[in-house]
């Protein structure tokens, strides 16, 4: 995606900036894939993450589907929060 090597991208600022242009990315078509289908939709910026030792609580109305893709030892959690009207 920047053509650069695994080993060139030491920077963890560039690796939030790259994690966070996909996620724009793919909400942006979840998004509109939506409104396609003739259903309002509203969608918040995608927060990134990093680290352990943390929770994430949804809002009592709010529906939270979690996907865990792994490779390796690295672990990537999606998680999505709905609120259904």
């Amino acid at each position: 995606m920047l053509g650069m090597t695994i080993e060139e991208l030491d920077d963890d600022n560039t690796i939030n900036d790259v994690i966070g242009e996909v996620s724009n990315m793919l909400t942006g078509g979840l998004k509109s894939w939506i409104c396609d289908t003739g259903s309002d939709c509203a969608m918040s910026t995608p927060a990134i993450i990093r680290g352990a030792g943390f929770s994430i609580e949804a809002l009592p109305d709010v529906a939270r589907e979690s996907l865990v893709f792994e490779c390796g030892d690295d672990r990537i959690v999606v998680e999505i929060h709905m609120k259904l009207n």
